[in-house]
C-alpha cells in the first residue's frame, strides 16, 4: 500500500503552496509565482528549478513536494527533512518516499520504513494509517517472528483511523487482514471478524467501482480468502463492527507530547559512556493502572535509522494513577556504545522518542535535531537545533 495517494495529496498541497510567504523582491516574486504556476500545471521539473533559487524553509517545503511528484525519493526525503521534520505533510512525504524506495529494492523494507510511517501517523498524517499498519505487520525479527507490540500497534492505528473514516477501502481491507492473518488467525472469533471486514471491503469496492490491475488482484485474493479459508466463519458473529468501534477505540491509551528538549550526559557513572537524552513533557490519557515505557531512535540526514537504545537503559517505567495524567518529564537516552552506525566527526542527527503502553506504541515525541561530533566513542560536542525547547506545564 502507498502512504499517500498522490492525486489526493496534490489537491491538498496545491492550496498549501499558494499560501506560502511572498518573496522579498519583485523579481523573486515573479519567479516564485512562475514556480507556483508550473506546479499547478503539474510541470514539477520546471517548478523545481524556480523553487531551487530560494534558500528558505518555504522553498525547501515546495522542493520536497516537487521531488516527491518526480519520484526522486532520495531528494524528497532530504528536502523534507530540511524543510520541517515535524510538519505532517513533510513526514508523509518522507514515509511515502521510503515506501516507494522499498518497492524498488525490497531489501530496504525494515525498521526505517516502519518507523517513518508510524511516526508520520502519530504526528498528524492520517493518510499514513494503512502504510504504517502494513509496515508494522511486515516487520519481523531475524527468526521470522513478528513483534507482538507492532501487531497491536497496527490494530490500534487501524481501529482509530476507521473510526474517523469507516468507509476507507484500504483500512477495511487492513483490518480484515489483521484478523485473518496476524491476530489469533486460528481463533473462530478472529475468523468471524475477518470475514465481516473482508466482505465489507468487497461491498465498498463494488459500490465505488474502483478499477486497476493491482486493485482487481486485491479483490480476487480477498474473495478467495472469504470463499475458502473463511468459509466456515460468519460475519453475523463478528464482535468488532462499524457500529461498535467506539467501545474499542475508547480504551486505547493516547500520548500527547507537549514539548521536548535534548541534551547530553558525559560519562554516565554507571555505564561509563556519553549519552544523548531526549526529555518530553507528556500527557497520557486512558492509561490508569497501566505501565508504559519509552524507547529512543536516532536518524541521519538521509532519514535512515542509525541508532537506538537497545534496552530501557534508565530502567524507567511509568504507572499513571488517573485516567488523565500529565507528566512533567518523560525521558530516555542513547549511549555512544549504541551509536555504532554514526560516523565519527560532526554530523546532523534527528532524535525521536516512542511511548509503549499495554504492549503497543501509543505515540511519539516531536522529532528533535542536533549536530553531534563523535570521536573514539566520546561526544566532543552536541548542539541542539533550535535550542532546548520545553512545553508549558
Amino acid at each position: 500500500m502507498i502512504t499517500m495517494n498522490r492525486s489526493i495529496l496534490f489537491s491538498i498541497i496545491t492550496s498549501l503552496v499558494l499560501l506560502l510567504a511572498i518573496p522579498r523582491t519583485v523579481s523573486a516574486q515573479d519567479d516564485f509565482q512562475k514556480g507556483v504556476q508550473a506546479f499547478n500545471n503539474q510541470d514539477y521539473s520546471t517548478a523545481l528549478q524556480y523553487f531551487l533559487k530560494y534558500d528558505n524553509r518555504d522553498a525547501w517545503h515546495n522542493c520536497a513536494l516537487c521531488y516527491y511528484y518526480l519520484k526522486d525519493n532520495d531528494n524528497a526525503i532530504k528536502m523534507a527533512l530540511k524543510a520541517d521534520v515535524n510538519d505532517p505533510y513533510m513526514l508523509g512525504i518522507i514515509a511515502d518516499s521510503f515506501r516507494f524506495r522499498a518497492r524498488e529494492n525490497y531489501s530496504q523494507i525494515g525498521l526505517t520504513e516502519r518507523l517513518w510511517n508510524t511516526i508520520a501517523w502519530f504526528r498528524g498524517a492520517p493518510a499514513s494509517a494503512d502504510a504504517a499498519a502494513d509496515c508494522l505487520c511486515s516487520y519481523t525479527y531475524s527468526d521470522g517472528t513478528h513483534a507482538q507490540y507492532y501487531l497491536n500497534t497496527a490494530l490500534n492505528i487501524t481501529l482509530l483511523s476507521l473510526k474517523e473514516t469507516p468507509d476507507d477501502l484500504y483500512l477495511n481491507h487492513r483490518l480484515g487482514s489483521l484478523f485473518a492473518l496476524y491476530l489469533n488467525p486460528d481463533d473462530s472469533g478472529s475468523q468471524d471478524n475477518a470475514k465481516y471486514w473482508f466482505k465489507r471491503f468487497l461491498s465498498l469496492a463494488e459500490r465505488e467501482g474502483k478499477r486497476s490491475e493491482r486493485f482487481e488482484m486485491m479483490k480476487a485474493v480477498v474473495q478467495g480468502l472469504v470463499d475458502n479459508m473463511l468459509k466456515d466463519a460468519s460475519e453475523s458473529r463478528a464482535t468488532v463492527r462499524v457500529d461498535n468501534l467506539s467501545q474499542f477505540t475508547a480504551i486505547i491509551p493516547r500520548f500527547t507530547c507537549n514539548g521536548s528538549r535534548i541534551l547530553t550526559m558525559k560519562q554516565d557513572s554507571e555505564f561509563k559512556d556519553d549519552c544523548v537524552i531526549i526529555q518530553a513533557d507528556a500527557s497520557v490519557t486512558g492509561a490508569n493502572g497501566k505501565k508504559f515505557s519509552v524507547q529512543v531512535h536516532m536518524f541521519d540526514e538521509n532519514g535512515y535509522w542509525v541508532a537506538g537504545n537497545i534496552s530501557n537503559v534508565f530502567g524507567i517505567s511509568y504507572s499513571p494513577k488517573y485516567d488523565n495524567t500529565h507528566y512533567e518529564i518523560v525521558h530516555e537516552g542513547i549511549y555512544t556504545s549504541d551509536m555504532r552506525s554514526v560516523e565519527e566527526g560532526r554530523r546532523k542527527v534527528f532524535i525521536v522518542m516512542e511511548i509503549i503502553c499495554e504492549n503497543a506504541i501509543i505515540g511519539c515525541s516531536d522529532i528533535r535535531e542536533a549536530y553531534i561530533n563523535l570521536s573514539d566513542g566520546k561526544i566532543l560536542s552536541f548542539v541542539p537545533v533550535g535550542g532546548e525547547i520545553r512545553g508549558n506545564y
